[in-house]
């Protein structure tokens, strides 16, 4: 089977997968959301904005690069999922005790999100075991990775219909994170287990490695998360009111909705963008320019539709207590096209060997960032968070490459694809009829 066939089978598994899953959790997650109301929503979304931070650190920025050393040292496969694994480990335990102290000094006086912030902490160490996912991606076999994650998401489904059914607080309600996360570790590792995949070693060679080519993009990671969650914190320490970042919470829950296609997309382009670098230098722009194409229309298609009906959408998800995100949502919604195609920044960085660029535009993102919503919350309230959201996105993932001869590049791509520009569209239809070809063989 040939690479573009891998592509769209694995894209179509992982589509597939997120579709299921965004139909079991989307009833269960909106009828939730509505039950917390604004006010526990924002309690368990602040603390999450903590989490995020600390999960980003464990992360040790290899996501990319971890499929980018399994694509290409084949052979290796086992040491490198090994020491990636017991690396995220250890930083799991140092970040759990940090998110404590964090926790502790900003909001120590408040019993409900101490307890919150315990029971959301217990998922960290699990994260690790996360690393096994992308040895399956590195291999087109997303499918193994959907069945795992749809099976976390139908035990988390069945723990929430408990709790809503049996009317239990907000503290049980911040455990299914941590049971989500748990589940699907422990899965992964099982199954990889079972299919007898390569022995996982350790190597302090390899470590080294890992570090020294992730090494720009561990304090990137947490960069970006930091710009992306600090809205949520910054709304709560500014404005004092978990109310308002439940309505921020829920807006952004609208606006990324439409997420599992971009991220299906990426994932699955990923390998497909770094073999094409190996063989030939046009054919991977042109495979990059394809990738990000794809990203920017799809959500500036749902964009579209969010703005011109966001009362309504908050309405029928969440009623009538929520309506106050409705401007919100209007202007938040636009980021995720500048968010996904972040991502593909950082594959396409990997690609040239430009990984100090990396800090650079994460560093920038996350100051000016802060200096925006520090701007703007004191008088646009959780708008004004939107705002900045929106315009350290477009600063971070398209304005500030273009300032750089070496990333320029990039930037020149993003906006071919963004004007529909070298596309090849004779080719993504032959893509296409090659996939139904496939479908009914």
């Amino acid at each position: 089977m040939s690479n573009n066939s891998k592509f769209f089978k694995n894209t179509t598994w992982l589509i597939g997968g997120q579709i299921f899953r965004l139909i079991v959790s989307f009833f269960i997650s909106t009828i939730s959301t509505r039950y917390l109301g604004p006010s526990n929503f924002g309690i368990i979304n602040y603390i999450s904005s903590y989490i995020s931070f600390f999960t980003s650190i464990i992360g040790l920025g290899i996501n990319g690069v971890i499929i980018y050393e399994l694509v290409n040292h084949r052979e290796e496969n086992g040491t490198i999922l090994g020491t990636a694994i017991v690396f995220r480990l250890i930083t799991s335990i140092i970040c759990t005790a940090a998110f404590f102290g964090v926790v502790w000094f900003a909001d120590g006086g408040d019993r409900t999100t101490m307890v919150v912030a315990v029971l959301q902490a217990i998922q960290l160490p699990f994260l690790c075991l996360d690393t096994i996912n992308y040895w399956y991606q590195s291999n087109y076999q997303s499918k193994y990775p959907v069945m795992v994650q749809t099976l976390g998401y139908v035990i988390t489904s069945v723990y929430k219909v408990f709790l809503l059914a049996t009317g239990k607080s907000v503290e049980w309600f911040a455990f299914a994170m941590t049971l989500d996360i748990s589940v699907i570790g422990i899965a992964y590792m099982a199954l990889y287990w079972k299919q007898k995949g390569p022995r996982l070693r350790f190597s302090a060679g390899t470590a080294k490695h890992l570090l020294k080519i992730s090494g720009p993009f561990i304090l990137a990671n947490v960069m970006s998360v930091a710009y992306g969650q600090m809205d949520r914190i910054m709304i709560k320490q500014m404005l004092g009111s978990s109310a308002e970042v439940g309505l921020y919470s829920a807006a952004l829950n609208i606006c990324v909705l439409i997420s599992f296609i971009p991220i299906a997309i990426l994932e699955s382009g990923r390998p497909l963008v770094v073999e094409a670098k190996a063989k030939n230098n046009e054919l991977y722009q042109l495979r990059f320019r394809q990738l990000s194409a794809s990203i920017l229309w799809i959500c500036a298609l749902y964009a579209l539709g969010v703005t011109l009906f966001p009362r309504l959408i908050i309405y029928i998800l969440y009623g009538e207590a929520y309506m106050g995100a409705s401007t919100c949502l209007q202007i938040g919604v636009w980021y995720t096209l500048f968010s996904y195609v972040g991502s593909a920044m950082h594959l396409w960085l990997l690609c040239e060997h430009q990984n100090k660029y990396v800090l650079m535009f994460c560093t920038m993102g996350a100051v000016g960032n802060f200096i925006i919503n520090f701007l703007l919350i004191p008088h646009w309230g959780i708008n004004g968070a939107a705002f900045a959201t929106l315009l350290t996105q477009v600063l971070t993932n398209l304005i500030f490459p273009l300032f750089f001869r070496d990333t320029r590049a990039y930037s020149i791509n993003v906006l071919k694809a963004l004007c529909l520009r070298d596309i090849q569209f004779k080719e993504l239809l032959q893509f296409a009829a090659q996939k139904l070809h496939i479908k009914k063989s």
